[in-house]
């Protein structure tokens, strides 16, 4: 598949078959992702893959992370909201955590997020070209999360991408960039 079809045809992906992925698979990936701009070349990211159990202990923490935040929900609603909340999760093969360590200088700070973006597009890409589906996500910066990622002060997650082989591809529309260009000359 070309880099125009890969761009145009890759999907955030919701729901996945639930075999593993290949870690070798995934090193190989991000070996390439690296190679994403990064103004003065400072690598600011680190990488960190959960799968196999520790995927339940992740979907554990998001269900009581879910409990803390359906208090308004009747006792049976409650648990029902924290247990769909957990499948949600526990579906999910893996996940893949970019970590950043964060610049006091300003300027480099927004330089090395930039250059983290540019290396997630990459490995999104990369990752449909094998097949697998992935959705990047906001990292909720819970402090039970960050335990388990082991996520240490000064450290920030650049987004959480969740992984696996496509259950179902769906469909999506984008707005015509010409609608949104400026041309000052």
């Amino acid at each position: 598949m070309g880099l125009i079809d890969l761009i145009r045809t890759r999907r955030s992906i919701s729901l996945f078959q639930p075999q593993p992925l290949p870690d070798d698979l995934i090193e190989s990936l991000l070996e390439t992702a690296v190679y994403a701009p990064n103004h003065r070349l400072t690598e600011p990211w680190r990488f960190i893959y959960l799968s196999g159990e520790a995927v339940a202990r992740y979907a554990a923490i998001r269900r009581d992370m879910a409990l803390s935040g359906f208090q308004h929900l009747a006792e049976t609603e409650l648990q029902k909201a924290a247990e769909g909340t957990y499948r949600k999760f526990a579906t999910v093969p893996a996940y893949l955590l970019i970590v950043i360590s964060q610049n006091p200088d300003p300027e480099i700070a927004e330089e090395d997020y930039a250059a983290c973006a540019a290396l997630i597009q990459n490995f999104l890409l990369l990752a449909w070209e094998q097949g697998i589906g992935s959705c990047w996500k906001t990292f909720k910066n819970d402090a039970r999360l960050r335990a388990l990622f082991g996520l240490q002060p000064g450290e920030k997650a650049v987004g959480i991408i969740h992984l696996g082989y496509p259950a179902e591809l769906p469909i999506s529309h984008r707005h015509n960039a010409r609608e949104r260009l400026t041309y000052i000359r």
